[in-house]
């Protein structure tokens, strides 16, 4: 890839019984990612909690300003998604 190009990842969105795959900028914030569930799921980012699971442990994703690489989001992880709609 040339340096312009932006490199991508998906991650898998688990919700209850759902799942579907999110594609994001590798740098991408956890607030892009809620921004783009929401899209998905009509549940506002204030509502959803977002757990990535791990084989070591399961790290809550908090942080809306923090990038995904920085609490280790890789290419295709699963990220278990809890909230409701309004």
């Amino acid at each position: 890839t040339s340096p312009s190009t932006i490199e991508s990842f998906y991650v898998s969105i688990q919700h209850g019984k759902k799942s579907f795959d999110i594609a994001l900028p590798v740098s991408s914030t956890i607030k892009t990612l809620k921004e783009k569930i929401q899209v998905e799921t009509q549940i506002p980012p204030y509502l959803q909690k977002l757990m990535l699971k791990t084989l070591a442990k399961t790290t809550l994703l908090k942080d809306d300003n923090s990038t995904l690489e920085s609490y280790g989001v890789k290419s295709k992880s699963k990220i278990m998604l809890i909230g409701s709609t309004i």
